[in-house]
């Protein structure tokens, strides 16, 4: 049995505390400071625009990319020749029985997130490692090798930048570009 650890991005939570962190963090500066001209006053007699912007992304944003680090859950994902069962803390186990599985999904709905498809085309589970990227493939190899999936190319355009998709399956499928 191989395991993977890896914390998991979750786009939507991470949103919503960082607005709510952003918020509150106005607002203590907002009252501690005197309003609006008292924090401009105070970015003023700082004397650069740099300095303030630095003090700032010290101060204020790389708080944040550490909370958010700390509350994104840890996924564990345990393999088998047969099966993977994916641990969270605080949700019920999710075993995923290879036969079951129609489709792997690679790069397609966002970059980094590996979806995992059923015969019904259902989402049976979504894994998007928050720093670790790479863990995804060791993933996709051990499901690959069990059940024979083979693997359509594409590719699809996000801010300018080529990203290339994988799609695997056992169906024969076209290979249709993906957007």
């Amino acid at each position: 049995m191989t395991t993977f650890q890896f914390k998991q991005h979750h786009t939507q939570k991470a949103i919503i505390i960082a607005v709510l962190y952003l918020v509150i963090v106005f607002f203590i500066a907002y009252f501690s400071l005197g309003g609006i001209n008292g924090m401009a006053d105070k970015v003023n007699g700082m004397g650069s625009a740099k300095g303030a912007g630095f003090v700032v992304g010290i101060v204020v944003i790389a708080p944040l990319f550490i909370l958010l680090r700390f509350l994104n859950p840890t996924v564990a994902v345990d393999i088998d020749d047969r099966k993977m069962t994916i641990r969270q803390k605080g949700k019920q186990d999710l075993m995923i029985h290879f036969n079951a599985i129609d489709r792997l999904e690679l790069n397609v709905k966002n970059v980094n997130r590996l979806d995992i498809y059923d015969k019904q085309n259902n989402l049976l589970v979504y894994l998007q490692p928050n720093n670790q990227p790479q863990i995804l493939q060791p993933i996709i190899n051990n499901i690959v090798n069990a059940t024979g999936f083979h693997a359509i190319r594409g590719s699809r355009k996000i801010m300018g930048n080529k990203i290339d998709t994988l799609l695997y399956s056992n169906r024969v499928v076209s290979p249709v570009p993906v957007h």
